[in-house]
């Protein structure tokens, strides 16, 4: 069987950034993103598929953002230990723990 590549059309594109964005900034659930798709005039199974699809894509990028966080936690208390405390770097660590809380809520424990 051959497998082919394919490219997003702007359209795809389009669609795909409007489901993010019922899903993460207004907060919609799967389920109701799922029933708009259908509604607009969609097959349950390709909304399904497109929706899993944003829904692990976001986990995904919030899991990869955990780490960033941690990088600059370990960076500000790096910096703070090597100034002998004369510099204390609290921002890059409130900011590094603000980011790794941030992102392992969406990433682990919101239910989208």
């Amino acid at each position: 069987m051959a497998t082919s590549t394919t490219t997003l059309s702007p359209n795809s594109e389009q669609l795909i950034n409007a489901i993010a964005n019922e899903i993460f900034e207004q907060g919609k659930s799967r389920d109701q993103v799922i029933s708009e798709l259908v509604s607009a005039g969609g097959t349950y199974s390709d909304a399904t598929i497109m929706v899993d699809a944003v829904i692990n894509g976001l986990r995904s990028a919030f899991k990869q953002r955990i780490w960033t966080g941690l990088a600059w936690m370990a960076g500000g208390i790096g910096l703070t230990v090597l100034t002998g405390g004369v510099f204390i770097f609290y921002g890059a660590v409130l900011y590094g723990a603000y980011e790794m809380i941030r992102c392992t809520y969406n990433g682990y424990l919101k239910a989208y």
